[in-house]
């Protein structure tokens, strides 16, 4: 059983948090603090259509999770019109449960299961646990559930702009390409005559999504306007996660997850680059602190379409950071060093 021993460490709860983390919160993000009653809209009833749509994008022939019942069984239970309309039978049922789930900020205990499978990464030595990457499997009506939470936060966040605008993974309309655009607009800056050169370091954080802490998590929600019944409806999912390990016996004794994002699951993407596009904020104060000459910024990229300099990329967890000098992009490093810090990323 080792491989429950290994996972249980890996996901125990996380330290106390930082008192900094909520303080500079409140001292950097003042852009993307939630106004009162804004978040409102999220929490109204679910409509069949918005199930509809989430049934409409599920994949057939995927692993069916701990309630073994088969993606198949919900896809497929439709009927379609002359007009090949297509209906789906379990809508008008999911959306009721799911509005209830809401309203009441609770979710089934099982909901919140997974089995998770032990994936070697390739390259490395198989003799290790840690060369294995856990891929998690729930079941399919928490993940449609969490799907018609998503896709109504994701329109939210958009709507609100609660997203820094650096940030590019997991948003609609943007992607890697946008970034690529960015990069090779500095890098055509640089090399006018004349120019300053130009310093960029790739950071990627390790277990980035498993290291998040949930109770940071809740506070970073909380302050851009995410509250009330649909913060509950999030957190319901988190109340009791419950893991266990695929062997080649047979699945584990289940084992409680209290740390990270759940993986496999719609939502997490989205909770993780609301909760680590604080980042930009520590970026981008030149007062923090003003008597730290180690944390003193360069003047930035001046980008089109963006309301302070360029400092950073963002994809979910992978950032470029931009300086023109080294000192620069020097502090951009310390200061990103004090945002996971804070952050226990």
């Amino acid at each position: 059983m080792a491989a429950v021993d290994y996972y249980s460490d890996a996901f125990a709860a996380a330290p106390a948090a930082s008192p900094h983390a909520g303080t500079w919160l409140e001292r950097l993000g003042g852009a993307r603090k939630g106004k009162p009653g804004e978040g409102t809209e999220l929490s109204r009833p679910f409509t069949v259509e918005e199930v509809s749509t989430q049934l409409m994008s599920l994949k057939c022939g995927t692993a069916a999770g701990p309630a073994a019942i088969a993606t198949d069984f919900i896809r497929k239970a439709c009927t379609k019109d002359e007009d090949n309309n297509i209906e789906f039978m379990l809508a008008p049922a999911l959306s009721l449960l799911f509005t209830t789930c809401l309203q009441v900020g609770r979710a089934p205990a099982g909901w919140q299961r997974a089995l998770v499978t032990p994936v070697p990464k390739p390259g490395c030595n198989p003799a290790l646990l840690s060369s294995y990457r856990p891929i998690a499997v729930g079941s399919i009506i928490p993940k449609i559930y969490a799907r018609t939470l998503n896709a109504r936060l994701v329109e939210w966040a958009e709507k609100n702009n609660k997203h820094a605008p650096e940030q590019a993974g997991f948003r609609p309309g943007m992607n890697t390409e946008n970034h690529l655009f960015h990069l090779r607009h500095i890098w055509d800056v640089s090399q006018q005559p004349g120019a300053a050169p130009m310093y960029l370091a790739f950071v990627d954080l390790k277990q980035a999504y498993d290291r998040v802490s949930r109770p940071l998590l809740w506070t970073a929600l909380d302050f851009i306007g995410i509250q009330g019944a649909f913060l509950a409806a999030i957190q319901s999912l988190y109340a009791d996660v419950q893991m266990a390990v695929r062997l080649p016996s047979g699945p584990s004794p289940y084992f409680p997850c209290a740390r990270g994002l759940r993986q496999g699951c719609p939502l997490s993407p989205t909770l993780f680059t609301l909760f680590f596009d604080h980042l930009m904020d520590y970026l981008r104060d030149t007062d923090f602190p003003a008597a730290a000459t180690a944390l003193k910024l360069d003047g930035g990229v001046p980008v089109p379409g963006l309301a302070h300099p360029l400092r950073a990329l963002l994809f979910a967890d992978d950032v470029v950071l931009v300086a023109r000098s080294r000192a620069g992009l020097q502090a951009l490093l310390t200061r990103m060093n004090v945002f996971c810090r804070h952050w226990q990323l």
